[in-house]
């Protein structure tokens, strides 16, 4: 007992730092469950798109294929590094083959 009234002593006398760090906690503890799922996701995709991309062409089917068109400077400049870890491995397993046209400035229109 008289342990835990000398963390709480502790706790009160050091208020500002232990609003802060508690404040950090919920912080880290918030993004690593955010991570987690954004993987949680991205697995279910994987696994629905494999089923897809092991079904068979048949004699005559033409190969699966799609274009993407990717601005460089959209989404503070991560969208092709978002691209490239989240839709196109996706696409990959779905059997796909992707074309990447990547635009040259940010206001291009095709």
């Amino acid at each position: 007992m008289a342990v835990v009234l000398r963390v709480l002593k502790t706790l009160r006398n050091h208020w500002k730092k232990t609003v802060f760090f508690s404040g950090v906690s919920v912080w880290g503890v918030t993004y690593i469950k955010g991570k987690y799922e954004e993987e949680g996701i991205r697995r279910e995709f994987c696994e629905r798109a494999r089923k897809y991309g092991t079904r068979p062409l048949y004699e005559g089917q033409k190969l699966r294929r799609v274009t993407v068109f990717l601005n460089p400077v959209a989404n503070q400049r991560d969208s092709r590094k978002l691209f490239e870890k989240n839709a196109e491995p996706i696409l990959h397993l779905a059997g796909l083959e992707v074309s990447v046209v990547k635009t040259e400035f940010e206001r291009t229109r095709m």
